[in-house]
């Protein structure tokens, strides 16, 4: 294979391959736990409880996202967040291209490998 997996990968985002799915999972430790264990700013807490109120599922989450391209299917979770809804998630929070990123890494990895065991590759 001539190609690298950044190649692989970037041919992979460029031409909208892959699908990718955003979901909102409970987040395991509550707003007031973050804001201590982690030193966050005072008031970290409350937004998020404002968040909530807009909207439950998103005020306070882990965000997980689901890549699939032809049945190879990889993801990608990040923990603490808040935001007032999905969209909010997908146009203000700055990591969906690095989730993107991520998970097409992954996936041109698994097609190199399985074209490395293929043989007279």
């Amino acid at each position: 294979m001539n190609a690298t997996k950044e190649q692989i990968a970037k041919h992979l985002l460029d031409n909208n391959f892959i699908t990718f799915y955003f979901t909102a999972e409970p987040e395991e430790n509550s707003p007031e736990y973050h804001e201590k264990q982690y030193g966050l700013n005072k008031g970290f807490a409350k937004n998020v409880r404002r968040n909530m109120e807009k909207d439950y599922y998103w005020g306070w989450c882990g965000v997980n996202c689901v890549g699939i391209l032809n049945g190879i299917k990889e993801n990608s979770y990040i923990g603490g967040c808040s935001y007032e809804s999905k969209e909010d998630f997908i146009n203000n929070s700055g990591y969906v291209d690095d989730m993107k990123q991520e998970i097409a890494n992954e996936i041109a990895e698994r097609m190199v490998k399985l074209y490395d065991f293929y043989p007279n590759s």
